[in-house]
C-alpha cells in the first residue's frame, strides 16, 4: 500500500425527487494497494458515503445526482 494523501473536493448535488440542490465539501483520502486505487470520503473527520450515493438531506430520496460545481444561479 502506498502512503495516503488527503485532498479536499467540493461537490454539488441535486435530488431528482424533490429537485433541491445542495453543496458539500469532502476530505478525500487517496491510496493505492494491490487491488488498485481507492478513495475514502470524510466530512469533519467522519467517514461518509461517496457524493451522490447518500440520500437527499431534505426528503431522504435516493435519486441524487452530481451537478457541475458551482451550482449555476437561476
Amino acid at each position: 500500500m502506498t502512503p495516503e494523501e488527503m485532498t479536499t473536493e467540493h461537490y454539488a448535488m441535486e435530488c431528482r425527487r424533490c429537485n433541491r440542490t445542495w453543496q458539500a465539501t469532502y476530505q478525500i483520502r487517496l491510496f493505492h494497494d494491490d487491488a488498485g486505487d481507492h478513495r475514502l470520503y470524510y466530512q469533519r473527520g467522519v467517514p461518509v458515503t461517496a457524493p451522490g450515493s447518500a440520500p437527499c438531506p431534505y426528503c431522504d430520496g435516493q435519486r441524487v445526482t452530481l451537478v457541475p460545481w458551482p451550482v449555476p444561479v437561476s
